[in-house]
């Protein structure tokens, strides 16, 4: 774009073509901006340019707080004022939840003189942030072993992941002893088969138990020669 390559104009054109191909065929298309308004600014194309090129309203979101939130969603409002873009709403997320009553009534408050909405709020996910079976798999490039047999397992997440470095006989300690470590995912090299079958027979033996064992197991590295 900075050397010449892409015309404003001929990206305005190709971004609102694509606008009115989609509303003619869906009764409902919300537009996705990226990141803060002011993103894509270095090209001509930022959030609020797109909203005021196509005429339509904007929703902020903003994460839960309140000062620093208020002075995020300010700095956003400033500049769809600036092109003329109406702000009708404002969504929070990543609420607290033992904070969505006082941030609702305290966002309420600093919003009155915006005359906008505050739409709704969002609860944190803690979960959402922890990596899944499906999340790993992405980000290594493999397919994990055996989740096909197991209900939900490709979408089970881990919150503990632990590098295992110890003896057989500590880690098969801390399986036993330890019952918040039923849910890991455990980390080790690929030539620590006494970790891998010491893992596979605690899994077999609380298969059919009260506490079966659920989490899994990473392996780093490669076998050396011919080792499998």
């Amino acid at each position: 774009y900075l050397d010449g390559g892409i015309d404003s104009k001929l990206q305005d054109k190709v971004i609102l073509e694509a606008f009115e191909n989609l509303i003619y065929e869906k009764s409902v298309v919300i537009v996705e901006g990226t990141g803060h308004v002011g993103v894509g600014s270095i090209v001509k194309c930022n959030n609020a340019h797109v909203a005021k090129l196509l005429g339509i309203d904007v929703v902020l979101v903003a994460n839960g707080g309140l000062g620093s939130t208020y002075d995020q969603l300010e700095l956003n409002r400033q500049m769809c004022l600036a092109y003329r873009v109406n702000v009708t709403g404002v969504v929070i997320n990543k609420v607290m939840g033992s904070k969505i009553d006082e941030t609702y009534r305290n966002l309420r408050k600093v919003l009155s003189p915006w005359n906008v909405s505050l739409v709704g709020m969002v609860p944190s996910a803690d979960d959402l942030d922890i990596p899944s079976i499906n999340d790993l798999e992405i980000l290594f490039g493999s397919k994990a072993l055996n989740k096909e047999r197991l209900l939900y397992r490709s979408v089970r997440r881990f919150p503990k992941f632990e590098l295992v470095t110890a003896s057989l006989r500590g880690f098969m300690e801390l399986l036993a002893n330890r019952p918040d470590f039923n849910n890991s995912c455990f980390l080790t090299h690929a030539t620590r088969h006494d970790i891998i079958l010491g893992m596979l027979s605690n899994s077999a033996e609380s298969a059919y138990g009260p506490n079966p064992f659920l989490g899994c197991l990473l392996l780093t590295g490669s076998p050396p020669g011919n080792v499998p």
